[in-house]
């Protein structure tokens, strides 16, 4: 039997893509899994910054400034880092469309 075109209706844009990844696991197990990498990531970097600092001390008179460039630079990284990282922990649901809203619709 054929179905008329003017009778099938495309599927809204979020509707197409898969749940999210979280959904079958427990919030607890979730959870501890995210601080772990989270603290595993904070340790790289710092380390990356311990490794680096010795070498602020070649630069003779401006080793003081040296050493705040290396430091501030590790905290800005790392700051990038976390803030990307904790936002994919919880993604922004699907907006919802105030009834009677204006705006255009994706079909």
């Amino acid at each position: 039997q054929l179905i008329s075109s003017s009778s099938h209706t495309t599927p809204p844009l979020f509707a197409r893509f898969p749940p999210h990844h979280f959904t079958n696991t427990t919030h607890t197990t979730m959870v501890s899994h995210d601080f772990k990498t989270l603290f595993v990531g904070t340790v790289i970097f710092a380390s990356i910054v311990c490794v680096a600092l010795p070498f602020s001390f070649l630069c003779g008179k401006s080793a003081p400034i040296s050493r705040v460039m290396i430091i501030t630079a590790g905290l800005c990284c790392w700051s990038m880092w976390i803030m990307v990282y904790m936002s994919q922990m919880y993604p922004l649901e699907q907006p919802k469309r105030a009834q009677g809203e204006a705006g255009c619709s994706v079909q």
